[in-house]
């Protein structure tokens, strides 16, 4: 309650009543606190109680404790700090006040307040071993570290079921599946390519070309007796005749 109506009530209450009145108006109609109908404290109750009341209605009064985890207001004149449930123990300043010991959540310190956020795919209850950390993929490094466990993705790395998944589109590599990974082995002497000037090989009595994504090197053809050297048909040497 933000002023002093609720000393006005409470005291005309007292003063009807001749003795302390408890607030009933927090949760579920418990007394939390006492209201004396002496409001200018002389030891009796008379007209300068009213005139109290009366100078200080309309004042704001300010109840707040620093506490964000309290609902602070002014109950029959005095000050009350109801807790909020599940609010983050005593409030907090840093992010290490909010510790809970659990290594799988993020534990954040947000206006004053706690929060435990789980980590995605965090280990459970933790663990004490890279052991216990197997998800059963061949393609992560499972690690125990701290209690909690990690899965590191092995670079290139593709999990398969039979050869066909494992298809990288190149058609200089054999393509397999074992242990459920894929492998690609090259093949001896294959060059992959998209146009026939990659697959120049430096020989001039061969004609160079892509066909498939692959390099052929195809020889020259000479006319019987002839052979290619440096790139042109001449009489063989060794067969002059």
């Amino acid at each position: 309650m933000s002023t002093f109506k609720n000393i006005f009530c409470c005291a005309l209450s007292s003063l009807a009543l001749f003795a302390p009145v408890y607030s009933a108006s927090a949760q579920g109609g418990t007394p939390i606190s006492p209201c004396k109908a002496d409001i200018d404290g002389n030891g009796s109750i008379g007209l300068g109680d009213i005139a109290a009341i009366l100078a200080l209605w309309g004042q704001q009064v300010n109840c707040d404790d620093g506490d964000p985890c309290t609902i602070d207001r002014c109950e029959c004149g005095q000050c009350v700090h109801i807790p909020i449930p599940g609010c983050g123990g005593h409030g907090c300043l840093t992010d290490f006040d909010c510790d809970d010991g659990d290594p799988c959540t993020n534990d954040v310190c947000q206006g004053g307040v706690c929060y435990h956020y789980p980590i995605v795919g965090c280990g459970g209850g933790g663990c004490t071993s890279d052991a216990a950390c197997d998800d059963g993929s061949p393609c992560t490094n499972d690690v125990c570290q701290g209690g909690v466990c990690y899965h590191f993705p092995i670079a290139g790395c593709v999990q398969c079921a039979n050869d066909f998944a494992c298809d990288d589109g190149n058609p200089c590599t054999n393509d397999v599946c074992q242990g459920g990974i894929c492998y690609h082995f090259p093949i001896a002497g294959c060059t992959s390519c998209v146009m026939g000037s990659q697959c120049d090989d430096g020989n001039p009595c061969t004609i160079d070309t892509c066909q498939g994504g692959v390099c052929v090197h195809t020889p020259v053809t000479c006319p019987p007796g002839m052979v290619c050297i440096n790139g042109n048909c001449v009489i063989n040497p060794a067969n002059p005749n």
